[in-house]
């Protein structure tokens, strides 16, 4: 078998003649491909053997000329695809160029490319309403996997309610260390329906508000009676019910994002007199991650090495 073979490009003199003019000027192959009719395949033969020449818009990617248009286009506005169109380049060597600007909030098309007979404003209103569709669908697209994700899970049970509390608190909770033995339930979070779950998780297990207090923590510069009064709203209890409100000293260096009307800070929450209650999402949280057996082994195996009289609560979760 012969190897490296010139193609048999017989009969397509006139072909091969087209193609090399378009590449020659500037045409990449899949724009060659289309123009002509050709496929891959046929395409590498009729340019077998064919040296590359200099020319401006090839070997694009070691010059930066290009990629100076390039950004002076999108910080014009323009969309990647009216750049790559304009400049000949892939969107991906764009995307390495133009990452770090800002994106356009209404993205320009361009010229109107060679195969659309149109205006430039009839263009630019067909990519507009294009790129609005676009959205739309993205949106309803994304709303609906949150609606079906949470029509998977339907309403709690009891026992879903004790895993779900339990490893929120797990998760976001004071919890007891070797160092700082006390074993209290503190709970500290910004979002209102997790905190309204772990209400709901709390007197499941017989601690109801009447148990509970309650603390704002949040910036000097927000609003701080408005927020005491949102989270008195949101956990039922009348703001008298509340400690002294946190203050996070304001620190104008500090860029914040979460900050207006919708900023409220946190809601601390503390369990008075909860050790016994701590032990308990303690084991709950255990018995979800690692089992009720090994979740026994551990605990002995704390009380042993601390060498009490019984389990005080300090072993931690797995590690």
């Amino acid at each position: 078998m012969t190897r490296n073979r010139p193609p048999d490009t017989d009969g397509d003199d006139s072909l091969r003649t087209r193609a090399l003019d378009l590449r020659a000027r500037g045409w990449s192959n899949p724009d060659i491909r289309a123009e002509l009719g050709l496929s891959s395949w046929k395409l590498t033969q009729l340019l077998h053997g064919h040296v590359e020449p200099r020319h401006p818009n090839l070997a694009h990617r070691a010059r930066p000329d290009l990629r100076a248009q390039a950004r002076d286009l999108r910080v014009q506005g323009w969309s990647y695809d009216a750049i790559a169109r304009e400049l000949r380049v892939s969107k991906s060597s764009l995307s390495l160029w133009l990452r770090d600007l800002p994106k356009p909030e209404r993205p320009h098309p361009g010229p109107v490319p060679k195969e659309r007979n149109m205006t430039q404003e009839e263009w630019e209103d067909h990519c507009a309403n294009r790129w609005a569709a676009h959205q739309r669908r993205g949106a309803e697209e994304r709303r609906a996997e949150v609606v079906a994700a949470a029509r998977q899970v339907g309403e709690l049970t009891d026992r879903e309610l004790l895993i779900a509390g339990a490893m929120v608190y797990w998760a976001e909770g004071a919890k007891t260390k070797p160092w700082n033995r006390r074993a209290s339930v503190v709970l500290i979070n910004s979002d209102p329906d997790l905190i309204r779950l772990f209400l709901r998780f709390l007197e499941l297990l017989g601690w109801g508000t009447d148990r509970l207090t309650f603390r704002v923590s949040i910036h000097e510069s927000a609003g701080v009676e408005g927020a005491v009064r949102f989270w008195a709203k949101t956990v039922g209890v009348p703001p008298d019910r509340f400690r002294k409100t946190s203050l996070k000293k304001h620190n104008p260096k500090t860029v914040r994002r979460r900050k207006g009307a919708s900023y409220r800070g946190c809601l601390v929450v503390y369990a008075r007199k909860s050790a016994g209650l701590y032990r308990c999402v303690q084991g709950l949280a255990m018995g979800a991650m690692i089992g009720a057996a090994e979740t026994a082994r551990r605990v002995s195996a704390a009380a042993e090495e601390q060498e009490v009289g019984g389990w005080d609560g300090a072993a931690q979760g797995p590690s």
